[in-house]
C-alpha cells in the first residue's frame, strides 16, 4: 500500500508529523515526571529516548515495516527495565507510538508478516514486565496499543486491495469493451462490403453484358438492342431496390428464398441467358440464415459466370440428400469473343461465399470443369427437426 492511499493512512503517514508526535510524547513526558518529582533525569531521559526510538520506528515502518518491528521489539524490552519507578508514565504514553507501529504493519506488510510483526511487539512488551517484576497476569494495555489498531488497519488494507482489483478489472472490463466493439465493427463493415458486393456486383454485371449486347445489335436489329436496354433500366431497378433493402441493415422480413431464387433465374432468363433451373423447393428445408447463404451462392456463381463466361448455358441445381441441402451452380466454357469483364470485382465474392457457408456449418467446394466451365457447390445442414 502506498501512502496517501486512504484518509487515514494520509492522517498518520507522513514523517513530518512522526516527528511532531515524537516532541509532544517527549514534552509531556518531561513535564509530567517533573510535576510528579519522583524520577530522577536519568530517567527522565530513559523515557524520553524510549519515546524517540519508538516514534522513529513507526516512521520507517512506513518503508520497511518488518524492520521496524525487529528494531522496536527489544526497545519495548528495555522499556520496563530501565525507566524504573517512571515506567508507568512511559508505558501509557508508549501506547500512542507502538499503536502507530501496528497499525503501519497492518496495512503495509503481508499479513502473514504483519501479524508475526505484531506478535513480536506483544511479546517482548510483555516479557520485559514479566522480566521486572514477574508479574504473572497479561498486561491488557499491551493489546489495546497493538491488537487494536492492527485489526483497523488489517481492514483498511483489505479494503485498499479489494478497491485496487476491483480498479484492475474495470480496466480490464473497458479494454475488452473496447476489443469487442472493434471486433463487431469490423465485422459488421465486412458483413456489409459482402452485401454489398453480392447486390452490385451482379446487378452492374448483368447491365454490362447487356450494355455490350446493345451496342453489336444497335446497327444489326435495332428492336433487340431496345430490349437490351429494357432490361439495363430493370436491372438497374432491381439494384435500386436491393439497395434500399440493405440500408435496412439487412433486417427487414424479406421474401422466402426459394422465390428469390427462382425470380433471380427468370431475370437471367429474360436478360437473355441460357439458365437451367430445377426445383428449388428444398430451400424450403433450411433455417433462414442457411436460406440466405444458398441465395447469395446462386447470386454470386450467376455473376461470375456473366463476368467470366458470358454467354454460356448456367445450370442451377437444389437438392435434398443425405442430411444436407446441396446447391450447384455449374457454367460451361464461355465464348472467346472478347466480352469477358474481367475487371468487374475481384475475388471478393468467391470470399464472400465461402464465410456465408462455413459460418452456417457448412461446406463450400468451386473447381474448374473438364469441359473449361466453372462449378459452384455448396452443402448446407438441413433444418433440425
Amino acid at each position: 500500500m502506498t501512502a496517501g492511499s486512504s484518509p487515514v493512512t494520509r492522517l498518520v503517514a507522513g514523517p513530518a508529523r512522526d516527528l511532531v508526535l515524537a516532541i509532544g510524547l517527549g514534552t509531556v513526558a518531561v513535564l509530567a515526571l517533573g510535576v510528579m518529582g519522583s524520577s530522577s533525569a536519568v530517567r527522565v531521559f530513559a523515557v524520553v529516548a524510549v519515546l524517540a526510538v519508538t516514534c522513529g520506528c513507526a516512521t520507517l515502518a512506513r518503508t520497511h515495516p518488518q524492520a521496524a518491528a525487529l528494531l522496536a521489539a527489544p526497545v519495548l524490552l528495555a522499556s520496563q527495565l530501565l525507566t524504573g519507578t517512571a515506567q508507568g508514565a512511559c508505558e501509557g504514553l508508549l501506547v500512542v507510538p507502538v499503536a502507530l507501529l501496528a497499525f503501519r504493519l497492518a496495512t503495509r506488510a503481508t499479513p502473514g508478516r504483519a501479524f508475526a510483526g505484531i506478535a513480536l511487539l506483544a511479546t517482548a512488551w510483555q516479557a520485559g514486565g514479566l522480566l521486572r517484576d514477574g508479574a504473572d497476569g497479561v498486561n491488557p494495555l499491551i493489546f489495546f496499543a497493538t491488537v487494536g489498531p492492527s485489526a483497523v488497519g488489517s481492514i483498511i488494507a483489505s479494503r485498499s486491495r479489494a478497491r485496487t482489483e476491483l480498479a484492475e478489472q474495470a480496466v480490464e472490463l473497458i479494454r475488452a469493451r473496447d476489443e469487442y466493439v472493434e471486433e463487431s465493427v469490423r465485422f459488421e463493415r465486412t458483413r456489409i462490403a459482402r452485401e454489398l458486393h453480392d447486390v452490385v456486383a451482379h446487378g452492374v454485371t448483368a447491365m454490362v453484358v447487356q450494355a455490350n449486347a446493345g451496342q453489336k445489335l444497335a446497327g444489326k436489329s435495332p428492336e433487340k438492342a431496345r430490349q437490351a436496354f429494357e432490361h439495363i433500366a430493370g436491372s438497374a431497378r432491381q439494384s435500386a431496390a436491393d439497395i434500399r433493402r440493405l440500408v435496412l441493415l439487412i433486417g427487414a422480413d424479406l421474401p422466402p428464398v426459394g422465390r428469390s431464387i427462382t425470380g433471380l433465374v427468370e431475370e437471367a432468363r429474360a436478360e437473355g441467358l441460357v439458365v437451367t433451373c430445377g426445383s428449388v423447393d428444398a430451400v424450403d428445408l433450411l433455417d433462414r440464415p442457411e436460406a440466405d447463404a444458398a441465395y447469395a451462392v446462386v447470386q454470386e456463381a450467376m455473376t461470375n459466370a456473366m463476368k467470366h463466361a458470358p454467354g454460356s448455358p448456367i445450370e442451377v441445381t437444389v437438392d435434398a440428400r443425405s442430411g444436407q441441402v446441396e446447391v450447384s451452380v455449374t457454367n460451361a466454357r464461355g465464348r472467346d469473343d472478347g466480352q469477358r469483364e474481367t475487371g468487374l470485382g475481384g475475388r471478393h465474392g468467391l470470399v464472400g461465399m465461402r464465410e456465408r457457408i462455413e459460418a452456417c456449418g457448412g461446406t463450400l467446394v468451386t473447381h474448374s470443369t473438364t469441359e473449361g466451365g466453372w462449378s459452384v457447390w455448396a452443402g448446407l445442414p438441413r433444418r433440425s427437426g
